[in-house]
């Protein structure tokens, strides 16, 4: 090989690690992310994390619900502010992407806004369990339904339509709603799918008697909602320990850089 060809593939590396290093993560082509003020009017039915086929809008929302969809992971753990603060996002890419890739130009997002520091280990922890109640399924009839399944909160409520039972545990598991905010499983054993409606008005997730005892409040809110499903139809929520894959937020900083 002569000097000038070694020269020349020298020059064809350096530009193909460049190129390489280049590389850059799925992102937004316009997002904005603002601290939620805790002096501001806060209507519950307003909270809550929508996506369309280019973009996200989120409204007084917590990072951790942010990374549990991100991540497509149910278990987040980290300092007390992910889960003390809030936050608007709204954010936009150049035209409709896949679901896949809005997760990671969320992780683009978070983590560079955040100056987030994470990594992944699997521990045991408690997970909920949808099951069918003691009495046995009440005022729950299969619906016949062809289009995907339809959400909506408002005043406290929450409704589900045209959902399989595991829709429904997964709603159950919502991080953006007055839910058990953890990993839920449908162990019903019914198939098909079914509309139903759950009153959870009755519940306060920043009610001051929890303190800021994020833990009492997830275990009061899972005896909650199990005594409401029970009492409407027939199912409830249980608490087992199971191995679950954990994103661990081990640094970061709670006010988001400028936009």
């Amino acid at each position: 090989m002569t000097a000038l060809t070694r020269i020349g593939c020298l020059g064809f590396l350096a530009a193909f690690a460049f190129a390489q290093g280049q590389t850059q993560r799925p992102a937004f082509s316009v997002a904005t992310v603002r601290t939620y003020s805790s002096g501001a009017p806060f209507q519950p039915e307003a909270q809550g994390f929508l996506r369309s086929a280019d973009g996200i809008r989120a409204t007084h929302v917590t990072l951790r619900g942010c990374l549990q969809w991100a991540y497509d992971i149910a278990e987040v753990s980290g300092p007390n502010w992910i889960i003390s603060e809030s936050y608007d996002i709204v954010a936009k890419a150049e035209g409709p992407v896949p679901d896949g890739e809005l997760r990671l130009m969320l992780q683009t997002l978070l983590e560079d806004r955040f100056k987030l520091k994470l990594r992944r280990e699997t521990t045991k922890l408690p997970i909920g369990v949808l099951a069918v109640g003691k009495n046995g399924i009440k005022n729950l009839t299969p619906v016949e339904a062809t289009g995907p399944m339809e959400i909506k909160r408002l005043n406290g409520k929450v409704e589900v339509k045209h959902a399989p039972l595991s829709g429904i545990a997964s709603v159950l598991a919502s991080p953006f709603g007055n839910m058990p905010l953890e990993r839920v499983v449908d162990e019903t054993g019914l198939g098909g799918r079914y509309d139903i409606t759950l009153n959870l008005s009755g519940f306060d997730a920043r009610d001051p008697m929890f303190a800021g005892d994020y833990q009492t409040m997830r275990d009061e809110l899972l005896v909650f909602v199990s005594a409401a499903l029970e009492k409407q139809y027939g199912l409830k929520l249980e608490r087992r320990i199971a191995p679950v894959d954990t994103l661990i937020v081990d640094g970061g900083s709670k006010e988001p850089t400028e936009n």
